[in-house]
């Protein structure tokens, strides 16, 4: 059963209160309400009347609401998963083996622990602490949109798994874990041991550490994709094309050989080889142009990787692997402010000196 917090203005009859509630003037071992209360007209007077805000109800078994509702509740009084197709505001720390499936936004207030599951269909995911998994139980996080963690510990996240198929935006440190984004990637703290991949762009501040714990970082960029995968669909256009001007080649061959003769032909006839000759002449311009167009494509793509994919605004230790499309650095000793893309067929850098 979910338990849901609602403004008072929003109450109706036949309400069920999920927790006891207390008024300071009356003494906090007197609740005012009790828990297990089915509300009345007179019982929610009495709650606007005193000022009350918010109040703590039971919904009915399999409640999931419906997009542009909230559900918010106190962490204390989370009572097993949350299956909700709205909004999904939890006021505290999510404690562990909690799991949440949200229609839309979660907002968590405080700290995520191990074993939860954080999924937004079609929202993005806020977490107001620290990501806090374990090698046994780690956090799973998976956002339709974007991912941020606002931590203010040194480790923001540790053994968590977190996709988002917007951007990702980490305040501290990472150990232990999966980044993975369709977009960019900004982690203004150290990685370490972890695995931090983008289709766009990565910006960290250190990579790795002083003792060991080195990190891969990865870009394989969508445009570049969408780029190879139009160079395979104009080497299959041009595969069946030459197929077809060679079917049609027969076609030029017997208007030669008619030469004048060509007129005795009967009127239909006539027509279908005229098409043939004018698909086929069509073909040829078509397949000469393929050429050029296949040469701006990897014009472009190679642009692409040209541009700065991975950002070390700190420092970057030896063993960290930084991977380019399908091109991988290994590091061998430890940099300072560096940028990384692609140049001819490998992966190369050259320093940076900026910040985030």
């Amino acid at each position: 059963m979910l338990l849901k917090r609602i403004v008072v203005g929003q109450l109706k009859e036949g309400m069920v209160i999920a927790a006891d509630i207390f008024e300071s003037n009356i003494g906090v071992n007197m609740p005012s309400v009790r828990h297990g209360v089915v509300l009345t007209n007179d019982y929610i007077n009495r709650l606007k009347n005193r000022g009350i805000s918010y109040v703590l109800v039971e919904t009915p078994e399999g409640y999931r609401g419906a997009p542009g509702e909230v559900y918010e509740i106190d962490s204390v009084h989370i009572r097993g998963d949350i299956l909700f197709d709205g909004r999904v505001q939890i006021n505290g720390d999510l404690f562990p083996q909690v799991k949440i499936e949200a229609g839309e936004r979660i907002v968590i207030e405080g700290d995520v622990g191990e074993g939860c599951l954080l999924n937004s269909a079609n929202g993005g995911i806020l977490i107001k602490g620290s990501v806090c998994g374990s090698r046994e139980y780690p956090v799973n996080v998976l956002s339709s949109q974007n991912v941020f963690v606002q931590s203010q510990s040194d480790y923001a996240t540790s053994f968590a798994d977190i996709k988002a198929s917007g951007d990702i935006n980490i305040s501290g440190n990472i150990s232990d874990s999966s980044i993975s984004a369709r977009g960019e990637i900004i982690i203004q703290g150290e990685v370490c041991n972890s695995t931090v991949y983008s289709q766009t762009r990565i910006m960290i501040k250190d990579c790795g550490s002083e003792w060991g714990d080195p990190s891969i970082l990865m870009v394989k960029p969508f445009e570049c994709r969408e780029l190879s995968q139009e160079l395979l669909e104009l080497d299959s256009k041009s595969t069946e094309m030459l197929k077809e001007k060679e079917r049609l080649q027969n076609t030029v061959g017997l208007i030669k050989k008619l030469g004048k003769n060509i007129g005795q032909l009967p009127h239909g006839k006539k027509i279908e080889l005229s098409a043939g000759v004018r698909r086929f002449r069509q073909i040829e311009e078509e397949v000469s142009s393929l050429p050029a167009r296949k040469t701006k494509i990897k014009i472009k793509i190679e642009q692409s990787l040209e541009a700065k994919r991975i950002i070390i605004v700190g420092n970057i230790f030896p063993r960290s692997k930084v991977t380019i499309e399908n091109s991988s650095l290994e590091m061998t000793k430890k940099a300072t402010g560096a940028a990384f893309f692609m140049k001819g067929l490998k992966v190369v850098s050259s320093p940076y000196s900026g910040g985030f």
